[in-house]
């Protein structure tokens, strides 16, 4: 997975909504730690809310 980072970057270079990139860097964060992508894909499903609070109200 080292192309993560540079990807995380290119898209955060892309938007331009800070909100969703920093939401992605977070995610990103989330799954080195855990190193689990099934938990980080169910702790977005559950805070969806929280996900479109990001992109609606950035």
């Amino acid at each position: 997975m080292r192309w993560m980072p540079e990807l995380v970057w290119i898209i955060t270079g892309i938007s331009s909504n800070f909100s969703f990139s920093f939401l992605l860097l977070l995610l990103y964060k989330e799954y080195i730690r855990k190193k689990n992508v099934l938990f980080v894909l169910t702790k977005v499903l559950n805070n969806n809310n929280l996900f479109f609070d990001f992109l609606l109200f950035p």
